[in-house]
């Protein structure tokens, strides 16, 4: 069963709201933001595109303060965030986001979720997870 996602109510800077769509259209391969603008509305694109933001000030050292004012996002948020990153639960992102490799996060996405698949599917999520887990 899921659950309904939170979406905050606080409205966030235009040109912080443009700049974390960006980085997260460039995170999912690019392609000026066909995919997303296709699958998600406005809304879930913002609650994503924090999401992944979040995820990067914390890998960057950024305080809980900080985050929560540039994000415009409560720091109850911010602080669940923290413990999920603690916890491992973003792992292959930081991965990514340490290693530099050349997995984009719609790989990663699809490594994660797509579980079933025919010989040439599975050679690919082996090339993805070489690619990702390469030292």
């Amino acid at each position: 069963m899921w659950n309904m996602t939170h979406v905050s109510q606080r409205t966030l800077a235009t040109n912080t709201s443009r700049r974390i769509k960006k980085n997260l259209i460039n995170a999912l391969g690019g392609n000026d933001g066909v995919i997303i603008e296709s699958l998600l509305t406005p809304t879930e694109t913002t609650m994503l595109a924090k999401r992944l933001a979040m995820i990067v000030m914390l890998e960057r050292k950024y305080s809980s303060y900080e985050i929560g004012k540039g994000l415009n996002v409560s720091i109850s948020t911010v602080l669940r965030f923290e413990r999920m990153l603690r916890a491992g639960v973003f792992r292959a992102i930081q991965r990514i986001l340490r290693s530099k490799k050349k997995v984009s996060l719609l790989e990663l996405l699809e490594l994660t979720f797509v579980r079933h698949g025919n010989a040439k599917h599975k050679r690919r999520m082996a090339d993805i997870k070489r690619r990702l887990w390469a030292t």
